[in-house]
């Protein structure tokens, strides 16, 4: 069996950073091409959906198992005020894992590096595992593994589309285009006055990023409030988070 695991939704400034998490066995990444599996990155929208049902259907069928982990933006702020997000990410890597480990033998992991150092992402993702009871048979994890590995590719299109319901659901809550969520989209920079109007920022806003930070200063006197574990407080964070 192999586990590929990959993220969507490092670098936006609204909504979560979701993790997918697909195992299946090694042999069947032929069927995951046949069904038009690749980088999430290099497909439409719609074509994403149609594959992740696919994928679903498939799997009832073949005993596949898939998973997406949601951090929360409050729990992203929380990360960068401490370890950092390499470390939440390496977390919500070892969260995903353990949702489809087989019970058969040890499987094989995938992983799309989000770090820096390859080999220290993986390690610290087998670790964590460990510490979980859960040893892998062995671990690959490597930058841009979702345009490499078919398994990794089915994490990536899971998450991809997980993110984007649940910032397509928000958007029609709030009754406002958010469009990606990315600082660059000019559909975000519009609606973030909007999600910035009351006391303190939106709770699905990551209010550690520069972005928010601008937005706030331009529209309120005081510092944007940060959050922590017991709640938010008017204190001008000490980091410029690199996602920004």
């Amino acid at each position: 069996m192999r586990i590929g695991v990959d993220e969507a939704g490092r670098g936006p400034c609204l909504g979560p950073l979701v993790i997918g998490a697909f195992c299946a066995p090694e042999e069947d990444a032929e069927l995951l091409r046949d069904i038009g599996v690749r980088d999430s990155k290099r497909l439409t929208a719609l074509r994403r959906a149609a594959i992740a049902t696919n994928l679903r259907t498939m799997g009832e069928d073949r005993g596949w198992a898939m998973t997406t982990v949601e951090l929360t933006p409050p729990r992203i702020d929380l990360a960068l005020a401490g370890a950092g997000l390499n470390h939440l990410e390496v977390e919500g890597f070892v969260e995903a894992i353990s949702e489809v480990w087989p019970s058969s033998n040890p499987p094989l992991l995938s992983l799309d590096a989000c770090d820096v150092d390859e080999a220290r992402f993986g390690r610290r993702v087998a670790n964590g595992l460990r510490a979980r009871g859960l040893d892998p048979a062995g671990v690959a994890s490597k930058h841009g593994m979702d345009d490499h590995d078919l398994h990794v590719g089915a994490a990536s299109i899971l998450a991809k589309t997980a993110r984007d319901a649940s910032v397509k659901a928000l958007s029609e809550q709030l009754g406002i285009a958010l469009g990606s969520g990315y600082p660059s989209d000019p559909a975000t920079k519009n609606a973030l006055p909007h999600l910035l109007q009351g006391p303190e920022p939106h709770p699905d806003l990551r209010w550690s990023w520069a972005t928010i930070e601008r937005a706030w200063s331009s529209i309120h006197p005081g510092p944007v409030p940060v959050r922590s574990e017991r709640g938010s407080f008017r204190q001008r964070s000490l980091f410029d988070p690199p996602s920004s």
